[in-house]
C-alpha cells in the first residue's frame, strides 16, 4: 500500500505506516486468540457454520456458511485465472500462442476436475450460488464482449 502511495506521489501517507502497522498487528492478535478459543472449545474440529451457529444463532452460521462457499469459489477461480494467465503469457511468441484466444475453455478444463460431485450437497448449493451470481455475470461478459457500452458511450 505504502509502495503505491509513495509511487503516486504521496509521500505524507508514510505518516501513517506506525498506525496502520499497530492496526495489523492487534488485529492478527486477536484472530489469534480467537482461534485459540475455538480449538479449546472444539477439540475434535469444527466449520465455521457450527460454530458460529452454536455461539450467535442458525443465521450467523449462514451466512458464515455461505461467506465460506463464497471465499472457497472466488479462491478456485482467482487461482485458475491466474495460471492460465500465466501459461498463457509464456506461450506467446510460440508455436502454441493460439492457447491465448481460449483463455475461458483453460479455465474450464483446469476447473473441471475440482467440480466433481463427491459430495452432492455441497456441489448442489455451488450450482445454485452459481446461477444466482453467474447470471449479472454473463449479462455484463456479453455486454463486454459484444461492445455495448450502455449509456456511457
Amino acid at each position: 500500500m505504502l509502495a503505491v502511495a509513495a509511487a503516486f506521489g504521496q509521500a505524507g501517507a508514510f505518516r501513517y505506516v506506525v498506525p496502520i502497522s499497530i492496526g495489523i498487528a492487534v488485529l492478527l492478535v486477536i484472530v489469534a486468540i480467537s482461534y485459540r478459543q475455538t480449538i479449546h472449545a472444539y477439540p475434535s474440529g469444527s466449520g465455521a457454520y457450527i460454530v458460529a451457529k452454536e455461539n450467535l444463532g442458525t443465521n450467523a452460521g449462514l451466512v458464515a456458511g455461505a461467506s465460506m462457499l463464497a471465499d472457497y469459489v472466488l479462491t478456485v477461480a482467482v487461482s485458475i485465472t491466474a495460471g492460465v494467465a500465466a501459461i498463457t503469457s509464456m506461450v506467446q511468441g510460440t508455436r502454441f500462442a493460439w492457447l491465448d484466444e481460449h483463455k475461458v475453455l483453460l479455465c474450464l478444463i483446469f476447473i473441471s476436475p475440482k467440480v466433481q460431485p463427491t459430495q452432492p450437497d455441497i456441489l448442489s448449493t455451488v450450482v445454485l450460488y452459481l446461477l444466482i451470481t453467474g447470471r449479472p455475470s454473463v449479462g455484463y461478459l456479453k455486454r463486454v464482449v459484444g461492445g455495448d457500452r450502455g449509456p456511457f458511450q
